[in-house]
């Protein structure tokens, strides 16, 4: 994983969150991907195919706000919910990130999916990537920290 980090928050500690928001990715892991974050108004994401490269390449681009709490939408049955309040930029960056690896994780899936239909002469479409899913990961990686966290604070 490439990261290129243009807030000033400290590029070891984002690469660090990354790796952990990641933990766990089936399907290719997290080779191939560039991820890059930036100060941005509103938490949000985009992940990309690079369809130039030789083998598949994914860009992420992470935009964290200032200031903090915020709350972190889901769309639940047709209607926007506030799921969260992501306290600061570190649950902020694990959430945002794990909702995009694992689309990038829904991109791989389906593109071994449809190889293996062509070599049966089936022709495969393209197949939904769910923002459920993507959102279930991303919090349960939010909790994890979390948890994590508070038991590094309580051991003190």
């Amino acid at each position: 994983m490439r990261v290129l980090n243009k807030t000033e928050y400290p590029t070891e500690e984002v690469r660090e969150l990354l790796r952990f928001a990641a933990k766990g990715i089936r399907t290719g892991g997290i080779g191939g991907i560039t991820v890059t974050v930036k100060n941005g108004k509103h938490l949000s994401g985009l992940t990309n195919r690079s369809p130039y490269s030789s083998g598949p390449r994914y860009s992420i681009t992470l935009r964290l706000p200032q200031q903090y709490p915020r709350p972190w939408w889901t769309r639940t049955k047709g209607e926007w919910v506030e799921t969260y309040r992501v306290q600061d930029w570190r649950e902020g960056l694990i959430l945002l990130a794990g909702h995009e690896f694992y689309h990038v994780r829904q991109y791989r899936k389906n593109a071994a999916r449809k190889r293996k239909l062509l070599l049966q002469g089936i022709q495969a479409r393209e197949r939904n990537h769910s923002h459920v899913r993507s959102d279930r990961w991303g919090s349960k990686k939010l909790e994890q920290y979390r948890r994590q966290k508070g038991e590094e604070t309580s051991a003190r």
